[in-house]
């Protein structure tokens, strides 16, 4: 460093520098690497945090299509209580055609469609009588055409045989075909979907005089599936989008017997036509030819019904296919609940069917685009206010560092070496322009002691492949033989001291104490850095003593020193 800042006056300065490293600046350095790293930070996190709040949302889907389930499960088993309770009440005494006609239409008033058929079936030799709702009212089938009827209300259970009185016995699915007869205003074919309850009729003595069987109409307790499934449901929440969703009546067999449909027509005929197409199996169970039961190798809904059969409830996701066609790409919730039936008050339940509810949601994928736009918008607004950030504080932390290399590089051009007198700006900052103080001020004590001789060379700064070395007590010669001792006039009885030391020594010799202030100014503005080694160098010398720390510090010459 020394010899470039003395052969200054002798190479022309030149701005090339050693080729970095790397061609990045620190600006570039920090784009290029904080930002990917705040990208990649931010996608991860939004990316967990979209899989959380997904599972959060699907698990709050499921919990509402699974109380909707249950919901659906528990008013169908309303209904068949409310029949059964109808059934013992009706069969506690002997039943007549009057009695069973007025209850009958009573039913019909006071509950609509639930009841299409009632018999009354003695033990004795009498005649049954058979009743059935059409057209709005209830008329009197012939016995002869009640057993011709197929699936006929005559044709008692087995079942029924065993029953003790106040106990009511259900039967599965069946359908019924009555032949032409003069019901209403022409003779047709009637053709119902049943499930029939049967009970002894209570007699006399106490024993049962007859059976009493009510055949409820499948399409009242299909209707109760299509009212949850519509905007008129009686737990609607909130309206929702329209999807295709569908409830399903099954057995404890694994037949589908009736599904949902549009709540505003009731009197449609059950079927199963939505939700069978994509899905092979059965058609067609004894009893019932439009029931269906899936193949084998459709798992998740055979484990319904395994779960259905030991009274469990729950929720599966749907199989493809399984469900009436989709409007749009939606979820699938499929909730599913048993169907428990009663005997008597006192008997224990049995699962006699189950409801199994196929809900579709758009939310889930409505959720998921959403959540993709705020991460996606929040991580390019991450990433812009990083970057101007890094460039902004790039620019505040390199300013100083190009200020400092600005000033060595000028000094450079000078060829002098001076102090850096540049505001502080930043720890690292100050500390680098410390250093580089130092490394000066040691550079111009160097080059002061090597410009020095005792032999009368001259003082000014010399190239340094021209400058002998030069120790600071003694030089020797090349035999080794000892330099002469300082001569008799050296006032201050050191032949070494530079020109710069003795001129201000000189004119501080009669003010005996003095500061180091002073001796800038007796030595004609001599730097502070400067001064500071020159009065180290005469202490250490014995020259001066030096008193006090700090501001405080006062130099005096040694008593011992010559004066002129």
């Amino acid at each position: 460093m020394l010899r470039r800042f003395s052969l200054a006056g002798h190479q022309p300065p030149t701005d090339r520098h050693a080729r970095a490293r790397t061609p990045w600046s620190i600006r570039q350095t920090l784009l290029f690497i904080l930002v990917p790293a705040v990208i990649v930070l931010l996608a991860t996190t939004g990316l967990l945090l979209m899989r959380s709040a997904n599972s959060s949302v699907e698990t709050a889907i499921a919990r509402g299509s699974l109380s909707l389930t249950l919901a659906q499960a528990r008013e169908l088993q309303n209904l068949l209580a409310g029949c059964r309770e109808d059934a013992v009440a009706l069969a506690h005494k002997p039943v007549t055609r009057e009695r069973l006609h007025d209850f009958m239409e009573g039913a019909a008033a006071a509950r609509g469609m639930v009841y299409a058929e009632a018999a009354s079936i003695p033990a004795g030799p009498d005649d049954p009588v058979v009743l059935l709702k059409s057209d709005g009212r209830v008329a009197d089938v012939s016995p002869d055409v009640a057993r011709r009827a197929q699936n006929g209300p005559l044709a008692l259970p087995r079942k029924a045989t065993s029953l003790k009185p106040g106990q009511v016995s259900l039967s599965a699915l069946t359908e019924v075909y009555y032949p032409p007869m003069g019901l209403g205003f022409e003779p047709r074919q009637r053709n119902l979907a049943l499930f029939r309850l049967t009970t002894p009729v209570a007699g006399p003595d106490g024993r049962p005089a007859g059976f009493l069987v009510l055949s409820i109409d499948a399409r009242a307790v299909r209707n109760i599936l299509s009212l949850y499934n519509s905007p008129q449901s009686p737990i609607l929440g909130f309206h929702r989008t329209r999807e295709n969703r569908q409830s399903l009546f099954v057995d404890d067999q694994g037949w589908m017997l009736f599904q949902s449909e549009n709540v505003a027509e009731p009197t449609r005929e059950i079927s199963v036509a939505g939700v069978k197409p994509g899905l092979s199996g059965d058609t067609g169970s004894p009893g019932d030819d439009g029931a269906f039961r899936p193949a084998p190798d459709h798992e998740a809904y055979w484990r319904m019904i395994e779960a259905i059969r030991q009274g469990h409830a729950g929720m599966e996701r749907a199989e493809p296919g399984f469900g009436p066609p989709k409007i749009a790409s939606s979820d699938d919730f499929v909730g599913y609940a048993p169907v428990r039936f009663a005997s008597g008050p006192d008997d224990k339940t049995e699962v006699v069917g189950g409801v199994i509810y196929i809900d579709r949601s758009l939310l889930p994928r409505a959720a998921q685009f959403d959540q993709g736009n705020i991460l996606f918008l929040a991580t390019a607004a991450s990433a812009l206010l990083l970057a101007v950030l890094i460039v902004v504080l790039s620019g505040r932390i390199v300013q100083p560092m190009t200020r400092l290399a600005d000033a060595l590089r000028e000094m450079r051009h000078e060829g002098h070496l001076r102090e850096i007198e540049l505001p502080d700006s930043g720890l690292e900052v100050t500390r680098v322009k410390r250093v580089c103080n130092r490394l000066i001020a040691a550079l111009l004590a160097r080059e002061v002691t090597l410009g020095d001789s005792r032999d009368g060379a001259p003082r000014e700064a010399l190239p340094l492949e021209r400058r002998s070395p030069i120790a600071p007590k003694a030089r020797q010669t090349a035999d080794a033989s000892p330099v002469e001792p300082p001569s008799a006039s050296d006032p201050f009885g050191d032949a070494s001291l530079s020109d710069r030391q003795r001129a201000a020594l000189l004119a501080l010799v009669d003010r005996g104490v003095f500061s180091r202030q002073d001796y800038q100014d007796a030595g004609g503005d001599i730097p502070q850095r400067t001064a500071q080694h020159d009065l180290q160098d005469l202490v250490s010398r014995g020259v001066l003593d030096k008193d006090g720390r700090g501001p405080a510090t006062r130099y005096r010459l040694r008593r011992g020193a010559k004066r002129s």
